[in-house]
């Protein structure tokens, strides 16, 4: 039997970023993506730290999957490869920082995300995605067709901007411990866009795990590209099981 294949979203996100993924995505087992920490109405309950949700989303693996992540669900996966390495088959995050640097890049990160929640706390959600969608990291979306994008910020637009606020205090980049990514025993992949410089100088900066970048696209994939994310991932995920199954049968 084929491994389950766990979808894990972003923030501001929801399980319904993937369908445009999942209409193209050939993949053979089961395909999961739950609502993630702070996300959906009502929310899921957000756990105190970061290790918290990783345990938090391993206790719902019930057997060995794939698990595939973007953004702060990137980050998760990662987790997860790291702290329970026995229910991971695989990982692949998708424009999801693998880790901070520097104390500096840290304390940065921290006073931003910190911002963020507090507009999320005092602001309404309209104003705070008013503001989201303007970021430089989304530049490239601007080029989507307009129904894309207005199916984007209904997503976006479908939650408790209080929960959001928790959410981005306990699992936020500047929250994630240092991860030990080279000592993972399943292979991991980190995918970035084309366009999506910043990342992509992130994931190159761990010659410990393999990277490649999608052409095309920009910060989202699953927004921009999601057909050509579906082959990449039925390609990667495919390699993996037919590699697993030789060693399971030499």
């Amino acid at each position: 039997m084929t491994a389950p294949l766990w979808l894990l979203h972003g923030f501001l996100g929801a399980p319904e970023s993937w369908e445009r993924v999942r209409g193209s995505l050939r993949y053979p087992g089961p395909v999961r993506s739950p609502p993630l920490f702070g996300h959906g109405l009502p929310p899921r309950e957000v756990p105190p730290d970061f290790w918290d949700a990783v345990d938090a989303l391993a206790a719902e693996i019930l057997e060995p999957a794939f698990v595939v992540g973007y953004s702060l669900g990137g980050r998760l996966a990662l987790g997860l490869a790291c702290r329970h390495p026995e229910r991971i088959r695989g990982v692949i995050a998708i424009g999801a920082n693998p880790g901070l640097g520097t104390a500096a890049e840290r304390a940065a990160r921290l006073a931003w995300e910190d911002q963020l929640a507090l507009r999320l706390e005092t602001e309404s959600l309209a104003s705070f995605v008013d503001a989201w969608e303007k970021l430089p990291l989304f530049a490239s979306q601007a080029l989507l067709p307009a129904a894309v994008r207005e199916a984007q910020r209904a997503v976006r637009l479908s939650h408790d901007p209080r929960a959001l606020a928790r959410a981005l205090r306990a699992l936020g980049t500047a929250r994630m411990p240092e991860l030990a990514l080279e000592r993972a025993e399943a292979p991991i992949l980190l995918l970035t866009g084309e366009h999506d410089e910043k990342l992509a100088a992130a994931a190159r900066a761990r010659p410990d795990v393999a990277e490649r970048r999608i052409l095309g696209a920009g910060h989202n994939p699953l927004l921009e590209t999601p057909s050509l994310l579906a082959r990449i991932l039925d390609r990667e995920l495919g390699a993996w099981t037919v590699t697993k199954t030789l060693e399971n049968h030499p």
